[in-house]
């Protein structure tokens, strides 16, 4: 060997800090996270104590709460690479205490406290209102399509999913003659893989169920409608337009996911179709996140005021007084309800205008079709509205980017409304954790105090 190299000593024995908090930088994020764990009140994870895969005592709830919030600020969600960077990562093994969790204790600690998991939001929300983070004069909202776990190919049509239905039955019903024909202690026996396979059929089953009462409801709007028409003309006289086409349901149009029944077809703007789920926050100008919620609903256009109650919901339990001033949206919100809700000089409203429809224009250049604006589109005309608009993107577009593209949460881990709803909690919640984090390594270089309690060194 050249001797201007330096040497290796992999066999060299060497003595490691005997205290493991010592074995990383004093202003390392996992000390910041073990602490503040230790202030949160975490009762509602020890009613029901679990025990390992190994039926060995379970692992303390403050442990496993560290450990999710550890990873997923690092932007790991998996279980099993959780559990393998336990045993390879300095980091992970000091948050975990070095008790080395499996991947089903984890899977099976965030399946059994999702709705514990999901209010942690709430509680670092507090958090940052104490240490001055919070402020409500201005706050934006937005939505943003993250992919289920499940595939697009993974959609089944009505009448599909009724002759799979049927040939489950005129299966069972062969299985039990064959039975009835076998001894007892043969009949007795269970067939290996039938609780994965009874799994699957349950999730076909509500796929059938969701879509047959999707259907029902059109033909009950269709059948509305026509009532109203026949109202109408009855005291009005004939009416001009076409008539509600009296067809039944196309059954082809109708899909649902045999995977994640609950989970949606929608249009994302880089990947075209894609299954997913439409996740909404509010944000403040300081990109401190107070609202949260998911949807079914492609699009944004009704899920103003969902967002808008779920936000002061958020804030009682946070315990934060008032509300925003001014609400900024794009113009996927705009309808009549979202508008109603604006009260100059106590919630403003900045929403994107619609872009109308321009039909033919006369002779003299006038358009036909062209309304004359409402008070709220000459208020979002002026100057200052578009000034005030122009920082919606700024606010909440860059929170999308830090989750979505800088810890690459673009896909749901766990399946079905509620658990995405409690994932989706977690990672807005681990967001507000890295603004608050930063936010004292900042006041820490300034030489300032320590923002909360539960920031400060023990």
């Amino acid at each position: 060997m050249a001797k201007f190299y330096r040497k290796n000593y992999r066999s060299q024995s060497f003595l490691l800090p005997p205290n493991m908090l010592d074995w990383l930088d004093e202003d390392d994020i996992v000390h910041f996270i073990i602490e503040t764990v230790a202030k949160f009140d975490l009762s509602a994870f020890e009613r029901n104590p679990e025990k390992d895969t190994r039926g060995r005592p379970g692992l303390d709830p403050r442990t496993m709460v560290a450990l999710l919030l550890y990873g997923y600020c690092q932007g790991e969600r998996s279980s099993r690479r959780i559990e393998t960077l336990c045993v390879r990562d300095v980091a992970y093994r000091v948050v975990s205490a070095q008790l080395f969790p499996d991947h089903t204790s984890i899977a099976r600690f965030r399946k059994n406290h999702e709705k514990a998991l999901g209010d942690l939001f709430s509680k670092v929300l507090t958090m940052c209102a104490d240490a001055g983070l919070v402020k409500l004069g201005r706050v934006a909202l937005d939505g943003t399509k993250i992919k289920a776990n499940a595939a697009l190919d993974r959609n089944r049509t009505l009448e599909t999913l009724r002759e799979k239905v049927a040939t489950w039955l005129s299966e069972a019903e062969k299985t039990d003659r064959e039975e009835d024909k076998r001894p007892e202690e043969d009949g007795n026996r269970l067939p290996p893989g039938l609780a994965r396979k009874e799994e699957r059929q349950a999730r076909i089953k509500k796929c059938l169920d969701d879509l047959e009462a999707k259907a029902k409801e059109i033909e009950r709007e269709k059948e509305e409608k026509k009532q109203a028409r026949v109202e109408r003309e009855a005291t009005e006289g004939p009416l001009r337009g076409r008539k509600p086409k009296d067809t039944p349901v196309d059954s082809e149009s109708l899909k649902a996911n045999t995977t994640d029944p609950e989970s949606r077809i929608m249009i994302s703007r880089r990947e075209g179709h894609v299954q997913a789920y439409n996740a909404q926050i509010v944000v403040t100008e300081e990109q401190i996140i107070v609202g949260t919620g998911i949807t079914q609903e492609a699009n944004d256009m009704h899920q103003m005021v969902p967002m808008l109650e779920a936000t002061k919901d958020t804030l009682k339990k946070a315990g934060i007084d008032g509300e925003p001033r001014e609400v900024l949206a794009d113009t996927g919100y705009w309808n009549a309800t979202s508008l109603a809700l604006d009260r100059p000089g106590e919630q403003d409203l900045f929403i994107a205008p619609f872009r109308k429809a321009r039909g033919r224009k006369r002779k003299d250049g006038s358009d036909p079709k062209q309304k004359a604006p409402t008070p709220f589109e000459e208020k979002m005309n002026t100057e200052i509205s578009k000034a005030v608009l122009k920082r919606r993107g700024a606010i909440v577009e860059a929170v999308f980017g830090q989750i979505k593209t800088v810890r690459g949460a673009t896909r749901f881990m766990r399946r079905g409304m509620r658990a995405c709803a409690s994932e989706w909690s977690l990672l807005c919640a681990t967001h507000n954790l890295l603004k608050l984090f930063r936010a004292r390594i900042k006041a820490k270089q300034a030489g300032a105090p320590c923002l909360t309690p539960a920031s400060c060194p023990v």
